[in-house]
């Protein structure tokens, strides 16, 4: 009984971990789904983006809604997969010590997303 309460308790930090990432992903649905945005982006200057300037003149919102709305739903996907197959990892586990030391692995591949975007961040001069 303590080594089940003991893994219920790793797959609630785990998730509490992983909470970010679902609000990041409720906070871009809400952005992506405001038209306003796409009135915006309609609007936009693009000799006033490099990157944008380079795309070819047909490149519309046609193309650009809906590869914003696929992107955030694959993050959201990637999150709940993590979350998922993190509660099956830690009740596997035999003992207690390699159920906290399944969660702290989970953990660390889940502050790998963090640290690699921080990486892609400042390497493609991007901004969040």
């Amino acid at each position: 009984a303590a080594l089940l309460t003991l893994k219920l308790a790793l797959v609630a930090v785990v998730y509490l971990t992983n909470f970010k990432p679902f609000i990041y992903f409720a906070e871009r649905l809400v952005f992506v789904s405001n038209p306003i945005t796409w009135a915006e982006v309609k609007h936009y200057d693009v000799k006033q983006s490099a990157f944008l300037y380079r795309l070819p003149s047909q490149v519309g919102l046609a193309t650009i809604i809906p590869c914003a709305f696929c992107s955030i739903f694959m993050y959201f996907v990637v999150s709940y997969l993590v979350c998922i197959d993190s509660v099956s990892i830690i009740f596997s586990a035999d003992s207690a010590q390699d159920s906290i030391f399944n969660s702290l692995a989970i953990g660390f591949v889940l502050d790998l997303a963090e640290s690699w975007w921080a990486f892609v961040q400042h390497n493609f001069h991007l901004t969040r």
